[in-house]
């Protein structure tokens, strides 16, 4: 289990948090969360990885897994969604060639719980199979969240990467 965002909603914020395949599937098993170190549901949250909290004050979002009454350890803190409900991404360095940031993805790449981003960076003469001709090369870049590339792959020249083209979808390992 893992806090994963934590976003302004109503007159609060809403947390969510992911389950993992690996945890209890029964009713030993819920969450607490926390806000600056206390506890701001009152009881444990079971059937749901999400808790809307209304309460006043600032703090940072945690949540603690609950096993037969058993509180385990926190998760990382949330990540805090505060700006029109997204996460910016720092993309630099571009390809060497003229690209555009186009599709992205996402998947835990590295298995330590926290999801990455996988973007493909479009050509700038790229077009689809009707048209002939030498295109530049499709890059497909890996994201954290903070925007530490993890890799690079360059598809090569002639891969179509239009809006029809060079589909991908996140993985997990």
């Amino acid at each position: 289990m893992t806090a994963s965002h934590c976003g302004q909603s109503g007159s609060g914020y809403y947390v969510s948090w992911r389950l993992f395949g690996t945890d209890p599937q029964d009713n030993t098993f819920g969450f607490n969360v926390y806000k600056g170190g206390a506890k701001v549901n009152t009881a444990v949250i079971t059937n749901a990885t999400c808790y809307q909290d209304n309460s006043t004050g600032a703090g940072t979002y945690t949540v603690k897994p609950v096993t037969s009454g058993v509180e385990g350890s926190a998760s990382e803190n949330a990540i805090l969604i505060d700006n029109g409900s997204y996460v910016n991404i720092p993309i630099t360095p571009a390809p060497p060639t003229s690209s555009t940031a186009n599709d992205c993805s996402i998947g835990d790449l590295d298995g330590d719980g926290q999801y990455e981003i996988v973007l493909k960076w479009d050509a700038s003469n790229s077009h689809d199979n009707s048209q002939g001709g030498k295109t530049d090369p499709t890059y497909l870049d890996a994201y954290k969240l903070n925007g530490t590339r993890l890799w690079r792959i360059n598809l090569g020249i002639n891969i179509r990467s239009g809006a029809h083209y060079t589909t991908f979808s996140g993985m997990g390992p």
